[in-house]
């Protein structure tokens, strides 16, 4: 675990926190911050017709945001703002802006380059480095990366922080959490991707906005703390003994370090993941997925994880010498009583299980790419449930080691495919802006067209 340590010290230092930012920037301003000036369009996007087979758009959003507003959310944002300070929220908050325009573009190259599967479609970083780049060899060793990864360590990450926040309020065997939740994203798996949409567009609304309630209320309770708390913020974010960081031992680069990192495992913007639920979508235009995924990022980060932020910050309680899920419960518990924490471990049991079963899904669509047989696919369903039963015995902050290193080499691999294949997001967005100047408020896109471009088979 040491040379672990080391790893995530470089590259999250410099390594590849400073090219993810300057991918993000890039993407801002070559699509000319995309999220703000077509704004009204992203909106629109979230209600658009879906065409052919596969899930509608907003069943994927909101399996996407299920993906996204996982136990990093809470768990995660403690996290960081427990080993960065609370510098550490200013930073997440740099890379979801950022990120959203990375993430228009990862979205916009799943979508290009799909694959029919079935009645659905699957696709992600694997396929557009292959299509695209025609780098069949890392097209092999990224999906490999994500079928482990994101298929098995990913899960046992939301699993750990679930079982702390269960066992926090009730004694029950850990054996039995990592049961019933590989029991639960079993039932939900074998009725496909559509079904897992179906499940989360039930879910997730729900989720997020009873979660959202809550820490909305706690801030209205504080509401005169609030300039002092962002006052912190940013001077924590830039100064290293502003306020309780220097008294903590905070410094700007552990502010960057764990900002970034939580941030990016929260939204996962630019790691290449969410494209695999993007590709898997029937949206109109490949920019319409684009523009649903930048509202991922934004429900995810700029909500979601800064309503966490904020109910630390706010409550008063010592995010010093407590974090993981037992930080937010005690946030929570001190403005609402003790019936705070059984809302935190049932909010993470929903957040845990959302989670699970889009890496689930993650880890099956390289799989598949690496091996399309379908007896060794459920061969590896079966060791991905077994380990995911066992996995609630592994250490929280070794967990979430490993996993910064994961995704550190998943951000260098998908940085390679986004700069490289930079023109057909370009294209792509010229195509979408020149059909809404012609007057249709909905562009659809010929995938076929665009595909024997490309020299590559046409979707059935």
């Amino acid at each position: 675990m040491k040379l672990v340590g080391i790893l995530n010290g470089f590259f999250w230092s410099w390594g590849i926190a400073v090219p993810m930012i300057a991918l993000g920037i890039f993407y801002t301003v070559f699509l000319r911050i995309p999220w703000a000036r077509m704004f009204k369009q992203m909106m629109r996007s979230v209600k658009s017709e879906k065409v052919g087979d596969g899930a509608s758009g907003w069943g994927t959003l909101c399996t996407i945001v299920g993906g996204q507003v996982g136990t990093g959310n809470v768990v995660g944002v403690a996290t960081a703002v427990a080993s960065g300070g609370p510098g550490a929220l200013f930073w997440m908050w740099v890379i979801a802006l950022l990120g959203m325009s990375t993430m228009i573009g990862e979205s916009v190259l799943a979508q290009a380059y799909k694959e029919k599967d079935g009645d659905s479609y699957r696709g992600g970083t694997a396929y557009y480095m292959e299509n695209g780049l025609h780098l069949k060899k890392l097209a092999w060793i990224t999906a490999l990366v994500l079928a482990i990864g994101v298929g098995f360590i990913l899960p046992a990450v939301h699993i750990v922080a679930c079982t702390d926040a269960v066992r926090n309020i009730i004694s029950v065997p850990v054996w039995v959490i990592g049961f019933v939740l590989a029991g639960a994203v079993t039932i939900v798996h074998l009725g496909g991707f559509k079904r897992i949409a179906n499940f989360a567009s039930g879910v997730v609304p729900v989720m997020c906005v009873l979660y959202i309630a809550a820490a909305v209320i706690i801030i209205i309770m504080n509401i005169a703390k609030i300039p002092e708390v962002f006052v912190m913020i940013f001077s924590c974010a830039f100064k290293p003994s502003a306020i309780a960081g220097g008294a903590a031992g905070y410094s700007i680069k552990t502010a960057f370090r764990y900002g970034m990192a939580r941030g990016l495992f929260s939204n996962e913007a630019g790691e290449g993941t969410v494209s695999h639920l993007s590709a898997a979508s029937s949206v109109r235009h490949p920019v319409t997925q684009g523009f649903l995924g930048a509202v991922g990022v934004m429900v995810d980060t700029l909500l979601v994880s800064t309503a966490s932020g904020l109910v630390i910050l706010l409550s008063g309680v010592d995010y010093v010498n407590m974090s993981g899920a037992a930080l937010v419960q005690a946030a929570f518990s001190s403005q609402f009583g003790g019936a705070a924490e059984w809302f935190i471990a049932a909010a993470m049991l929903l957040f845990a299980f959302t989670t699970l079963i889009t890496a689930t899904f993650i880890g099956h669509a390289n799989f598949k790419y690496i091996c399309y047989n379908k007896k060794a696919f459920w061969v590896f369903f079966a060791v991905q449930m077994i380990f995911t039963m066992m996995s609630c015995y592994l250490p929280m902050g070794a967990a979430f080691e490993v996993l910064d290193l994961i995704i550190a080499v998943l951000c260098f691999f998908n940085l390679i495919a986004m700069v490289g294949l930079w023109k057909d997001v370009k294209n792509c967005f010229h195509d979408y802006e020149m059909q809404l100047k012609a007057g249709n408020t909905d562009p659809i896109f010929d995938w076929n067209a665009f595909r024997k471009s490309k020299g590559i088979k046409p979707l059935e």
